[in-house]
């Protein structure tokens, strides 16, 4: 069975949406919008709670994420950190333009991006 549940950001914050489907041990976190420091607690507690759920891949699909800055960029290396200290594989996947931009810019395409 697969569940899925929405969560949108609150009016002072950049747009991001966030949908979650999860699959037996998987956990699937479609990012849409901006992730920046404004709204960046949304995702890693997205994140977390998939960890709490105890799922044990969790992937996140950035195909519909438009602006990604330095503090969205620490979400996911952090939420990478610490899924490899718990046993968990976390997965990005799909980045658009704009996100694919700043992983070559940064060289972290090749840390962060499922092989």
């Amino acid at each position: 069975m697969t569940a899925v549940t929405a969560v949108t950001a609150p009016p002072e914050t950049a747009p991001l949406s966030l949908r979650i489907r999860r699959h037996g041990g998987a956990a699937l976190v479609v990012v849409a919008g901006e992730l920046d420091v404004s709204n960046l607690a949304q995702l890693r507690a997205a994140i977390d709670a998939a960890v709490e759920r105890g799922a044990s891949c969790i992937g996140l699909d950035l195909r519909h994420l438009d602006f990604l800055d330095a503090t969205g960029l620490g979400v996911l290396i952090g939420a990478r950190h610490r899924a490899a200290e718990l046993g968990i594989a976390l997965v990005v996947r799909r980045p658009g333009r704009a996100v694919r931009r700043v992983f070559d810019a940064t060289g972290l395409g090749e840390y962060l991006l499922a092989r």
